[in-house]
């Protein structure tokens, strides 16, 4: 894949980066099935959606940055934060994957750096400022 994305191929004109401008919510089934089944409900998370949320889970709620996945996440442990590490080692009950400006402004950067379009996914499902970026 590299060499394909090599700033030196000319082929790069012809591949696109995909920006989503929705994320994605994953809910816990409890009781927990067996380890082989599925341990969430996956749907999807519009920009409404989203700020609903977070007005209604902002106590029970952190976002974090995974440096990894250029992604900030939002983590739900069904109680209120007490503190930095109060459910340090407890699976949280639910989890958003939802683009920020952050994650959008490093795939950017990303399609630059190898000279590739770059393509919304349904950009009217997002938030209004993640267009500031372009």
């Amino acid at each position: 894949m590299s060499k394909f994305l090599s700033t030196e191929i000319r082929s790069s004109v012809k591949v696109f980066l995909s920006l989503n401008f929705y994320g994605y919510r994953y809910d816990r089934i409890i009781p927990s099935p067996p380890k082989d089944q599925r341990q969430y409900h996956t749907r999807h998370v519009l920009g409404h959606d989203y700020i609903e949320f977070l007005k209604q889970y902002y106590t029970a709620s952190v976002i974090v940055f995974d440096s990894h996945a250029h992604e900030h996440i939002t983590l739900v442990y069904g109680h209120s934060m007490n503190g930095q590490n109060a459910y340090e080692g407890s699976a949280p009950v639910i989890l958003i994957f939802y683009p920020s400006l952050k994650s959008i402004y490093d795939r950017l950067e990303l399609a630059t750096k190898f000279h590739v379009g770059a393509a919304i996914w349904d950009g009217g499902q997002g938030l209004d400022y993640f267009f500031d970026l372009f």
